[in-house]
């Protein structure tokens, strides 16, 4: 699953040639012919592959697309930091829901409401998405996981913890 295509995000994708890559049709689309502010941010030789394979979403805003059909992955359009931005809701019976807001709340202070990120697409977007994404957060009691926070970062458990210990 793609979040966007961003340079970040995209890098190491062509190393999963067996993999399908989910991704919203808008946002691969805009990565081909992204606007003059933007196209630094894509790297078409790391998306635009023979080899690949895509699955394309074609998400309204209001949508929210489920994996695997048992609520465990939830893809949820989050515009603003790209056109086709997604974020993930994943709920584990063990663990609860985790939102995974990617780029749509690069940092606590942006979740917050207390600042914008320097790069996006639609300011209007961006905000709206965050509302949204706290809609969900107060459904799901989720625990929020901003995309670039490097503070919240080492608050995270990362991995089962006989393994990081």
């Amino acid at each position: 699953m793609q979040s966007h295509l961003h340079l970040d995000h995209t890098g190491a994708i062509g190393n999963f040639p067996n993999a399908t890559h989910v991704v919203q049709r808008k946002e691969y689309e805009y990565a081909f012919t992204p606007d003059w502010f933007a196209a630094g941010g894509y790297i078409r030789k790391d998306f635009d592959k023979p080899n690949l394979k895509w699955q394309f979403l074609e998400l309204n805003y209001n949508d929210e697309f489920d994996v695997y059909g048992d609520g465990v992955i939830k893809i949820i359009p989050t515009p603003g930091h790209s056109p086709g931005h997604c974020s993930f809701l994943i709920t584990l019976p063990n663990s609860g829901s985790i939102l995974l807001t990617v780029d749509a709340a690069y940092t606590t202070d942006h979740w917050e409401e207390k600042a914008l990120p320097g790069f996006l697409a639609s300011t209007v977007d961006t905000v709206r998405s965050v509302k949204k994404l706290h809609e969900y957060d107060d459904k799901y009691d989720a625990l929020v996981v901003t995309g670039h926070d490097p503070i919240r970062w080492g608050e995270f458990k990362k991995g089962p913890e006989e393994y990081y210990n």
